[in-house]
């Protein structure tokens, strides 16, 4: 009676795993250290996947095209 039954808590963890791998994978990220590792958490922990996209596209290590 009013108990969780096991495909909610399946349900509930896979929705949980979405929003902890983009702060994992950033945590674990050796782009960036330090203050601005924190900083980028805190983007991401309020923007999860789309935090997460900026980050590695803002600290992306490929040079700019020369122009002419």
């Amino acid at each position: 009676m009013g108990g969780i039954s096991l495909w909610q808590l399946v349900i509930l963890l896979m929705i949980l795993s979405l929003y902890m791998l983009p702060l994992l994978l950033l945590a674990l990220s050796s782009r960036v250290h330090g203050m601005t590792k924190l900083g980028w958490l805190m983007v991401v922990a309020c923007t999860s996947w789309l935090g997460l996209g900026v980050f590695f596209i803002s600290t992306s290590s490929r040079s700019a095209p020369e122009i002419g």
